[in-house]
């Protein structure tokens, strides 16, 4: 008799209601994990849309930043960024800001606000918030801006811009501060008119010339023994000299890094950028006691100032001599100082119309720099009638401003035509400046007038460094661009990011 044998139907049922189970498991998990993942990368996409539209953001206030300063920075006269300059720059910033977006699509009809009052802890002052601007129309990613400036510290700004991507944010910031504009002061010689250098001279630095004209001069020459330890810089093409029968290779002959044409302009001083009154206020009347009268020639015969040459003026100077002079204000007119020594400013007033303001000094001292008031223009007369002229042995020891030696706007200036070792320290400005004989300057010299009113007497009227009567004597210039501008000249008030203040607030 058979056994029964069991059904084993069950079992297979089991297992397969098992394996079942377990991949509908596994699915469900897989598809939790797929949502999960979805998400996060979601949430990356946004955090990184977030974070780009913020750095977008700081790019485009840069951009604002920016023109503004090349269209419509203030200029300030004082030598420093002060408090009321910082207040007035952050207002017309705001104001330039609000002119361009006014009725922009960018803002999709939003208002822009003015600056409003704000406190931090102790700490006031005024922000501008700019609206968000979406940057992409599909994700809606955009930024919004703000622009701080604190009471206490009006010279920096805070520009904080805040990218929103969904329900993402991320929030970033920058100082910039605000500087007076010094680029000039980076070049040993700076000048409108055409450059000349020569003799045994050494430039610490880099040239810059703003002529262009080469039909009548060419912006630069350099003489073989010649040297300057940067680059020669003008605002020309090469093209500009085809019709010229000379390149600026041919004339650029002494020692250089390299010629660099289409340099970008160097904002040097205009006339109206002058205002040197407070030095005259700093001082007293020079007494005319104990003069004498000389008669002179300008220019004149070489080695002789009484003979004159085809062109010259008269001169009827009067003869300051063996005298101490301190924080003095010479009247307007011609005179001569013959052995002095000068302590604290020395002014020189101005006379216009047909009055003359020609000054000789001859084996002079000077303790403090020279300032003069300032003519109207620098012009085919004005070169002669208003000139400073050092002759002998002149010494510069400049112990009051190291700013400046001699700020003389719109003035012939004409250093170390004598046997004399010329040293000077800080700014040396005239309308032309010619820097003769042996000389040391710490600084740089800039020649800030335009000699085209001239004709063909501007290529004479040239910026020259080391053409002396002797010949063969050394010149040295060195700038100094971490010095300020003296008061008095008016450059524009920058606002200078600062990389390191960089910050990420979240």
């Amino acid at each position: 008799m058979k056994s029964p044998k069991r059904s084993r139907r069950g079992g297979s049922s089991i297992l397969a209601v098992f394996f079942i189970t377990l991949f509908a498991v596994l699915a469900i998990s897989f598809t939790g994990m797929g949502n999960v993942n979805v998400k996060m990368a979601r949430t990356h996409r946004d955090i990184a849309a977030a974070q780009g539209a913020a750095e977008s953001g700081l790019a485009y206030a840069h951009c604002f930043v920016g023109s503004y300063i090349v269209e419509e920075g203030i200029k300030t006269f004082n030598n420093i960024v002060t408090d009321d300059d910082a207040f007035l720059s952050f207002y017309n910033l705001i104001g330039y800001i609000q002119d361009a977006l006014r009725n922009s699509p960018l803002l999709e009809g939003q208002s822009l606000p003015n600056p409003v009052a704000f406190t931090e802890g102790i700490r006031t002052g005024e922000e501008f918030i700019i609206p968000c601007i979406i940057i992409d129309s599909q994700s809606r990613a955009g930024f919004t801006l703000s622009v701080k400036q604190y009471d206490d510290n009006p010279q920096n700004l805070i520009i904080i811009s805040t990218g929103q991507m969904a329900d993402v944010s991320r929030r970033l910031g920058i100082c910039y501060g605000m500087i007076k504009d010094t680029d000039m002061l980076k070049f040993s010689v700076a000048s409108k008119s055409p450059i000349n250098i020569t003799d045994d001279s050494t430039l610490g630095s880099g040239i810059y010339s703003d002529w262009r004209n080469p039909e009548i001069a060419p912006p630069i020459t350099l003489s073989p023994i010649s040297t300057i330890d940067g680059k020669v810089n003008t605002v020309m093409n090469e093209s500009d000299f085809d019709d010229c029968g000379y390149t600026l290779e041919d004339v650029v002959l002494g020692t250089c890094e390299e010629i660099n044409y289409d340099q970008p302009e160097v904002d040097l001083p205009r006339t109206e950028d002058f205002d040197t009154s407070m030095y005259a206020k700093e001082t007293s009347v020079l007494s005319s006691g104990h003069t004498y009268n000389q008669k002179e020639y300008y220019p004149h015969a070489p080695g002789n100032y009484t003979q004159p040459v085809w062109g010259s003026v008269e001169l009827n100077r009067t003869v300051y001599e063996n005298m101490t002079v301190s924080d003095k204000r010479a009247i307007a007119g011609n005179a001569l100082f013959k052995n002095c020594v000068f302590e604290g400013i020395f002014y020189i007033g101005t006379m216009t119309g047909i009055g003359t303001n020609n000054v000789r000094f001859e084996n002079c001292t000077f303790n403090g720099p020279i300032i003069t008031g300032v003519p109207p223009k620098f012009g085919i007369e004005e070169w002669k009638k208003n000139a400073l002229y050092f002759t002998g042995d002149c010494v510069f020891n400049n112990t009051v401003m190291e700013e400046a030696a001699i700020l003389a706007p719109n003035y012939n200036v004409d250093i170390g035509n004598g046997t004399g070792d010329s040293t000077l320290t800080g700014l040396v400005l005239g309308g032309v400046v010619d820097v003769r004989g042996d000389a040391t300057i710490d600084g740089t010299v800039v020649s800030m007038a335009n000699p085209l009113d001239l004709g063909e007497l501007a290529g004479m009227l040239d910026t020259t460094v080391g053409i002396s009567e002797q010949g063969g004597h050394t010149i040295n210039i060195t700038p100094s661009p971490d010095r300020m501008l003296p008061m008095g000249i008016k450059s524009k008030v920058l606002m200078i990011r600062d990389g390191n203040s960089y910050v990420e607030l979240y």
